[in-house]
């Protein structure tokens, strides 16, 4: 709950414009293996002004979700193409300006080939539940396998003007 009333605090101490981007991180064995810039969507966005005007509650869950769709993210976007794994996110930290989510896939979890990535509020653990704030079709795709460990931090970076 602190982490939305932090995240409320930003947005509101800015008086003119405020600009949003996003980035994926993907780290296989805590090595960086990939870092790309992502699409904030507009129902996401819609998602956090409605937080910032107390509309929404701000104590809601956030979902790492892995698919294997290829089509090119728009601002439109309400899911994942083809949604197939989700796990909540495991650390969500506010640092400044920098929103990061942190979600660990241990050996045993998400092996294979994922083509496309997304950012979730307050879903629950089933398939194209809540609301997508952001979605990622990396180029290549990402792959995992059984004997190692992928972390995925997305970013958010907020800056005024």
């Amino acid at each position: 709950m602190q982490f939305w009333r932090r995240l409320r605090h930003i947005f509101v101490r800015q008086e003119e414009t405020a600009k949003l981007y996003g980035e994926w991180l993907f780290y296989l064995d805590g090595k960086l293996v990939k870092r790309e810039k992502n699409l904030l969507v507009q129902a996401g966005l819609n998602f956090l002004a409605a937080i910032l005007a107390n509309q929404r509650t701000n104590d809601v869950p956030v979902h790492c979700l892995l698919g294997t769709g290829t089509t090119a993210p728009a601002a439109t976007d309400t899911k994942l193409q083809n949604e197939v794994l989700r796990k909540a996110v495991s650390a969500k930290q506010v640092q400044a300006n920098l929103i990061r989510f942190r979600t660990f896939w241990l050996a045993n979890e998400a092996n294979g080939t994922w083509t496309e990535f997304g950012l979730a509020f307050a879903g629950t653990d089933q398939k194209d539940s809540g609301v997508l704030f952001s979605r990622l079709v990396p180029t290549g795709g990402l792959s995992k396998t059984s004997n190692t460990v992928l972390t995925i931090e997305t970013r958010i970076t907020m800056s005024a003007g």
